[in-house]
């Protein structure tokens, strides 16, 4: 008998009219940022605060527009078989220009301690 089915579940909130997927015509040459949380003593708690953090930025400040950030994510990829959790805080944007800029917004505006921080292209997420 094989791994019972993992659920993977996540949430997200992207610009009207974008999709949230890498196929999309305005992220498709964009990239992302991942926030990864690992077994962590209360990893729901930081994510929690992470991502309340990050809405109000992307949503109320005037100086995240310039950052062309296209929309944020939440997933859950935990394997409940092995107990370990994984959370990832995805910040995708429209173009792979603004990694650099993207990356300093990361360190200046959230709080990251204890964080592995990945970057992923979306026109090469299939190769």
């Amino acid at each position: 008998m094989g791994d019972p089915p993992r659920d993977i579940v996540g949430f997200s909130m992207f610009k009207e009219g974008i999709h949230p997927s890498w196929e999309d015509p305005v992220n498709c040459n964009g990239a992302e940022w991942r926030i990864r949380k690992f077994n962590h003593k209360n990893p729901v708690y930081e994510l929690e605060g992470i991502w309340i953090r990050l809405l109000l930025l992307v949503v109320g400040e005037s100086e995240t527009q310039d950052l062309g950030i296209t929309g944020i994510r939440v997933v859950d990829s935990s394997n409940v078989k092995n107990k370990k959790c994984l959370y990832n805080v995805e910040i995708w944007f429209d173009n792979k220009n603004s990694k650099k800029k993207i990356e300093q917004f990361i360190k200046n505006e959230l709080d990251v301690d204890n964080t592995k921080c990945f970057y992923r292209t979306h026109d090469n997420s299939y190769n």
